[in-house]
């Protein structure tokens, strides 16, 4: 009975979020650690024109990436934060670094741009989704 009833969560929500695409340029998953946010984010991001392949990304000891992204063979790290002044973790710089990102954001929900590192910018989501169509 719990199988069936978190597909039937995945595909209700799927639907409102596709529908919340359609009229704006992003959709922000929010909510606790491990409920599958990552997991609709690729079902989505799988029927993306973009061709662009997303992936989660963790190492053996636990350090991980919310959200790989592949655009035209770059790699892309993509950490998401639910407020407006974002800080790098640990474990998105080491799993950064063990997959040579070309790219790392920090994706949070201010409305501005700014550098957290040499390597490293904070960025709202709509602007992240802008700079992946904008390779398109």
């Amino acid at each position: 009975m719990g199988v069936k009833l978190a597909r039937m969560i995945e595909r209700h929500a799927k639907r409102r979020i596709l529908r919340s695409l359609a009229d704006a340029p992003a959709v922000a998953l929010l909510g606790p650690r491990q409920v599958g946010k990552t997991t609709l984010a690729r079902h989505i991001a799988a029927d993306a024109p973009f061709g662009t392949d997303a992936y989660f990304y963790r190492t053996r000891t636990g350090a991980e990436l919310d959200l790989l992204l592949l655009p035209n063979r770059d790699l892309w790290a993509v950490e998401v934060k639910r407020n407006a002044t974002p800080r790098i973790g640990k474990g998105f710089a080491l799993a950064a670094e063990d997959v040579q990102a070309t790219e790392r954001f920090v994706v949070h929900s201010g409305d501005d741009s700014f550098p957290l590192s040499q390597n490293t910018l904070a960025i709202p989501l709509a602007a992240l989704m802008k700079r992946l169509a904008a390779l398109d």
